[in-house]
């Protein structure tokens, strides 16, 4: 009497979800990226002086300003998402799968994400002058100004984004099942407008960290305050609640045309992956 054979999937490793997940992620958020870029400096413009600015800041920015370090954002945010997505796929059971990607993938982001700030608000001309302003004023850890509030942002950005568009896709594909070689390939408009909701509501929810974490870069670039407390106050009682949405139309745009092209890009990338297996 012959045997039956039970075949299971084993757990894959940090490396392996590299290999089958992360690579994917990466190569649609670099892409992704590169489009929205020019808005996201002027979302950033908006956040630190409270308007586009023109004549009264001592620089000049025309678009050739706009996409300042657009290089270096795509690949930054592609190895970002690559790591970040390798952990998440890791982790995925455990509900602490977002904060935990969140915290090992921030040290890579923020020195990036900070001194592409500073290359946005005009203040340095490459990353290299923008990381030396940085640790010039504080040391190093000029570099991870804002880690804390990272981190909450990004645990709080990425998650409820990936939850909400996987809960959209599944009740649009409610009878197929979870496997992604059983998914097919989605509508273009149907995605990014899947993407684009998600992208929504999960950047509005944290608006208000990326404006304090913005603000901090920027000081510490000036030699101010860079307290995420003081900032936090000083912009709630010269500014009121508003004070924390400044340049938010710019951002929820950004992000949903950023997320909606994300979670397109993906999706042809995995079906892709799927009809042609190597």
């Amino acid at each position: 009497m012959k045997k039956s054979i039970e075949h299971k999937t084993p757990k894959l490793s940090i490396h392996g979800t590299i290999k089958t997940g992360g690579i994917n992620e990466g190569i649609a958020r670099a892409l992704s990226q590169g489009c929205v870029y020019p808005i996201e400096t002027r979302k950033t413009l908006m956040q630190v002086y409270g308007t586009i600015p023109k004549l009264k800041i001592p620089y000049t920015f025309t678009i050739d300003k706009w996409i300042n370090g657009l290089a270096t954002s795509c690949i930054t945010a592609g190895i970002v998402f690559c790591s970040y997505f390798s952990v998440y796929n890791h982790f995925k059971p455990s509900p602490f799968a977002g904060s935990i990607a969140a915290f090992l993938t921030s040290f890579i982001k923020l020195p990036f994400g900070n001194s592409m700030r500073l290359m946005q608000c005009g203040t340095s001309n490459n990353i290299f002058q923008a990381s030396h302003k940085l640790c010039k004023n504080e040391g190093f850890k000029g570099l991870y100004n804002g880690y804390s509030l990272c981190v909450i942002e990004d645990a709080i950005d990425m998650d409820l984004r990936v939850r909400l568009y996987n809960l959209f896709q599944n009740n649009n594909n409610s009878k197929n099942n979870s496997n992604l070689s059983t998914k097919p390939l989605l509508n273009p408009l149907t995605c990014i407008g899947y993407g684009a909701l998600a992208g929504s509501i999960s950047c509005g929810l944290t608006t208000p960290f990326d404006t304090i974490r913005a603000r901090m870069c920027f000081n510490t670039a000036m030699k101010t305050n860079t307290s995420a407390i003081n900032i936090g106050k000083m912009i709630l009682l010269n500014e009121g609640l508003y004070g924390f949405y400044k340049g938010a139309p710019l951002r929820v745009a950004s992000n949903a045309l950023k997320s909606g092209l994300f979670f397109w890009f993906l999706n042809i990338l995995e079906n892709k992956a799927v009809m042609n297996p190597s």
